[in-house]
Protein backbone atom coordinates (compact mmCIF):
# COMPACT_ATOMS: atom_id res chain seq x y z
CA UNK A 1 0.00 0.00 0.00
CA UNK A 2 1.21 3.41 -1.26
CA UNK A 3 1.22 6.75 0.75
CA UNK A 4 -1.53 9.21 0.42
CA UNK A 5 -0.40 12.82 -0.66
CA UNK A 6 -1.21 13.61 2.89
CA UNK A 7 1.17 11.58 4.59
CA UNK A 8 3.98 12.03 1.84
CA UNK A 9 3.34 16.00 2.26
CA UNK A 10 3.75 15.51 6.07
CA UNK A 11 7.09 13.41 6.10
CA UNK A 12 8.49 16.13 3.15
CA UNK A 13 7.53 18.82 5.88
CA UNK A 14 9.61 17.15 8.35
CA UNK A 15 12.99 16.88 6.20
CA UNK A 16 15.51 19.97 6.47
CA UNK A 17 15.01 22.82 3.81
CA UNK A 18 11.88 21.74 2.29
CA UNK A 19 8.36 23.33 2.38
CA UNK A 20 5.64 23.55 0.75
CA UNK A 21 4.82 27.98 -0.26
CA UNK A 22 0.83 27.10 -0.55
CA UNK A 23 -1.22 23.95 -0.25
CA UNK A 24 -0.67 21.35 2.23
CA UNK A 25 -1.91 19.41 -0.66
CA UNK A 26 1.13 17.63 -2.81
CA UNK A 27 -0.08 18.49 -6.42
CA UNK A 28 -0.10 22.29 -5.50
CA UNK A 29 2.74 22.40 -3.28
CA UNK A 30 5.76 24.75 -4.77
CA UNK A 31 9.43 23.73 -3.13
CA UNK A 32 12.72 25.70 -3.86
CA UNK A 33 16.08 24.37 -4.53
CA UNK A 34 18.74 26.29 -3.27
CA UNK A 35 22.71 26.70 -3.13
CA UNK A 36 25.41 26.81 -0.28
CA UNK A 37 24.54 30.78 0.48
CA UNK A 38 20.79 30.10 -0.26
CA UNK A 39 20.31 31.84 -3.30
CA UNK A 40 17.28 30.10 -4.79
CA UNK A 41 18.81 28.35 -8.14
CA UNK A 42 15.33 26.37 -8.92
CA UNK A 43 11.51 26.12 -8.06
CA UNK A 44 10.24 22.73 -8.01
CA UNK A 45 6.46 22.32 -9.17
CA UNK A 46 4.01 19.30 -9.64
CA UNK A 47 7.34 17.16 -9.93
CA UNK A 48 9.10 19.25 -12.31
CA UNK A 49 12.12 21.84 -11.90
CA UNK A 50 12.20 24.93 -13.50
CA UNK A 51 15.46 26.35 -12.82
CA UNK A 52 16.18 29.81 -12.52
CA UNK A 53 17.66 31.61 -15.20
CA UNK A 54 19.54 33.95 -12.51
CA UNK A 55 22.94 34.04 -11.47
CA UNK A 56 24.62 35.64 -8.74
CA UNK A 57 27.88 37.05 -7.27
CA UNK A 58 28.25 37.27 -3.42
CA UNK A 59 26.99 41.05 -3.55
CA UNK A 60 24.13 40.52 -5.21
CA UNK A 61 22.57 39.34 -8.97
CA UNK A 62 24.76 39.69 -12.03
CA UNK A 63 23.25 41.98 -14.00
CA UNK A 64 21.74 40.93 -16.94
CA UNK A 65 20.84 37.93 -15.13
CA UNK A 66 18.25 38.70 -12.79
CA UNK A 67 15.94 36.74 -11.22
CA UNK A 68 12.18 37.14 -13.71
CA UNK A 69 9.84 39.99 -11.82
CA UNK A 70 7.20 38.45 -9.70
CA UNK A 71 3.64 38.73 -12.01
CA UNK A 72 0.72 36.82 -12.88
CA UNK A 73 2.35 34.52 -14.97
CA UNK A 74 5.56 34.02 -12.41
CA UNK A 75 5.04 32.09 -9.24
CA UNK A 76 6.83 33.72 -6.19
CA UNK A 77 9.29 30.67 -6.02
CA UNK A 78 10.66 31.73 -9.44
CA UNK A 79 11.07 35.20 -8.80
CA UNK A 80 13.14 34.51 -5.44
CA UNK A 81 16.69 34.81 -6.13
CA UNK A 82 19.67 35.90 -4.66
CA UNK A 83 19.88 34.79 -0.55
CA UNK A 84 16.53 33.70 -0.80
CA UNK A 85 15.41 37.36 -1.26
CA UNK A 86 13.36 38.78 -4.42
CA UNK A 87 15.01 42.44 -5.89
CA UNK A 88 11.94 44.95 -6.03
CA UNK A 89 10.39 47.14 -9.01
CA UNK A 90 12.61 49.72 -7.49
CA UNK A 91 15.87 47.09 -8.18
CA UNK A 92 16.51 47.06 -3.79
CA UNK A 93 16.68 44.00 -2.03
CA UNK A 94 14.59 44.20 1.72
CA UNK A 95 16.96 42.04 3.70
CA UNK A 96 14.54 42.67 7.08
CA UNK A 97 16.34 45.90 9.08
CA UNK A 98 18.01 47.40 5.61
CA UNK A 99 17.49 47.99 2.05
CA UNK A 100 20.55 46.64 0.10
CA UNK A 101 21.46 47.74 -3.81
CA UNK A 102 22.89 45.16 -5.36
CA UNK A 103 24.47 47.18 -7.90
CA UNK A 104 26.25 49.29 -5.46
CA UNK A 105 27.09 46.21 -3.10
CA UNK A 106 25.93 48.21 -0.13
CA UNK A 107 23.49 49.58 2.40
CA UNK A 108 21.26 52.61 1.84
CA UNK A 109 21.53 52.92 5.59
CA UNK A 110 23.78 52.93 8.49
CA UNK A 111 23.75 49.58 10.45
CA UNK A 112 20.89 49.97 13.54
CA UNK A 113 24.51 48.31 15.52
CA UNK A 114 26.84 51.55 14.86
CA UNK A 115 30.52 50.47 15.04
CA UNK A 116 30.54 48.09 17.26
CA UNK A 117 28.95 45.89 14.23
CA UNK A 118 30.66 47.54 11.36
CA UNK A 119 33.86 50.42 10.95
CA UNK A 120 32.05 50.75 7.06
CA UNK A 121 28.03 51.08 8.42
CA UNK A 122 26.97 50.85 4.42
CA UNK A 123 29.42 47.82 3.53
CA UNK A 124 27.90 44.70 2.83
CA UNK A 125 29.29 41.69 5.07
CA UNK A 126 32.23 43.70 6.00
CA UNK A 127 33.60 43.34 2.29
CA UNK A 128 33.87 39.91 2.17
CA UNK A 129 30.45 38.14 1.75
CA UNK A 130 32.26 34.55 0.35
CA UNK A 131 33.32 34.07 4.10
CA UNK A 132 30.41 36.67 6.00
CA UNK A 133 26.79 37.01 6.16
CA UNK A 134 24.10 38.80 7.48
CA UNK A 135 20.37 37.30 7.42
CA UNK A 136 18.73 40.97 7.79
CA UNK A 137 21.08 43.38 7.69
CA UNK A 138 22.29 43.54 11.03
CA UNK A 139 26.12 43.03 12.38
CA UNK A 140 27.78 40.12 10.03
CA UNK A 141 28.49 36.70 10.86
CA UNK A 142 31.37 34.78 9.80
CA UNK A 143 30.86 31.52 7.86
CA UNK A 144 34.16 30.11 8.72
CA UNK A 145 34.50 28.55 11.70
CA UNK A 146 36.94 30.74 13.85
CA UNK A 147 40.28 29.55 14.10
CA UNK A 148 42.12 27.62 17.75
Amino acid sequence: MGRTSTEFTAECKEWAGWNPFTSPDISNAVGTVQDYFGNIIGAITNHVVAWNPARFSGYGPVPGYQSPALSLDVSLAQSLGWRGKRVDETGLINLGARLYDPVAGRFLNADPLGHNASMDLYSFCGGNPLNNWTRTGVANWSIMAPST
